[in-house]
């Protein structure tokens, strides 16, 4: 396992030499919640699970959000290049980039970074 200090899976990707990543995983889900389809409320988000406060998942409405968890996605998501810190990353979260015939894991950090 080697440490990054990429800010974002993107830059990740850049700094760790492989080619041809196919796609990433994640240690914790990574979830994704749509805006109510009741009310159209709320807003679009995409976060780790244990950065979600509890009862994020439902709209003032009182329906669930629609929503999706991932352990993996692929190198075209948005996610790419959000920062592991908005994403909410532990400040010790591990990341896994796959290629065809390689799979290497990293440590990244989610607290903020400065400089």
């Amino acid at each position: 396992i080697e440490e990054s200090d990429a800010k974002n899976i993107g830059e990740l990707i850049a700094k760790s030499g492989l080619s041809g990543v196919l796609a990433i995983d994640f240690e914790e889900e990574l979830i994704q919640l749509s805006k109510c389809k009741s009310c159209s409320g709320g807003e679009e988000l995409l976060s780790f699970r244990s950065a979600l406060p509890l009862g994020r998942g439902r709209c003032e409405c009182g329906q669930d959000y629609p929503g999706s968890m991932m352990t993996a996605i692929e190198v075209d998501h948005p996610a790419t290049a959000i920062s592991f810190t908005t994403l909410g990353a532990a400040e010790r979260e591990v990341v896994t980039l796959r290629t065809e015939n390689d799979r290497r894991h990293f440590i990244v950090s989610g607290k903020a970074h400065h400089g």
